[in-house]
């Protein structure tokens, strides 16, 4: 792919001012960007196959806001660096991944690539980094303030009161109790319990 059509793509989903350092690294390293549609259960991610000749290939969600979207890039990017440092050694988020996310994400924080009170919440989340945003609920409200605003009937699962129904995924569930950061939720359908986390974006029936 040309910078020029790297860009005119990625410019659409990032800040500006992360785009050169993108493009470097893309252009640098033997990994496939795919940009998808969204995905509830995740926000992105790092494929690899054991054939010698097949690309690696990173996948992140087109709808996220742009400071959710290069947050989940960089994680990405960094299980990239701890498979091609440490092959199949290393854990999926495990020290030499939480090293490179780091190392990866640091440039854009020290930049000032995020606005205030984003950064002094990713500064937090990066002192030790999960393996998912989802489970950082501070940073997930930090980066949810950025979301375009949503039809009023979209709204956090937290929100709604206990035994309220909802949609999410095409299915129809009735709220249930909290456990810690996620909700006890039922399927009315088939009865199936699932839990959901509390900032989940449902629509309320």
């Amino acid at each position: 792919m040309q910078e020029s059509d790297f860009v005119n793509i990625i410019s659409r989903y990032v800040p500006i001012d992360s785009i050169g350092d993108l493009w470097h690294f893309f252009n640098n390293n033997a990994v496939n960007l795919r940009i998808s549609k969204n995905r509830t259960t995740k926000y992105g991610d790092f494929k690899h196959s054991l054939r010698k000749n097949d690309i690696p290939i990173i996948s992140i969600n087109g709808g996220l806001n742009q400071y959710s979207f290069l947050i989940t890039l960089l994680h990405e990017i960094a299980h990239y660096k701890a498979y091609k440092q440490h092959n199949r050694l290393s854990q999926p988020h495990g020290i030499e991944w939480k090293r490179a996310f780091q190392q990866s994400i640091a440039p854009y924080i020290n930049s000032g690539m995020f606005p205030q009170p984003l950064e002094g919440v990713l500064r937090q989340h990066m002192q030790n980094p999960r393996a998912s945003t989802h489970g950082d609920q501070n940073l997930l409200r930090a980066l949810n303030l950025y979301d375009t605003p949503q039809l009023e009937t979209i709204i956090n699962l937290e929100e709604l009161r206990f035994g309220d129904k909802f949609a999410l995924n095409g299915k129809l569930f009735s709220k249930g109790e909290k456990r810690r950061t996620r909700y006890m939720c039922t399927e009315i359908n088939t009865d199936k319990k699932y839990t959901i986390n509390a900032l989940a974006k449902v629509e309320q029936i």
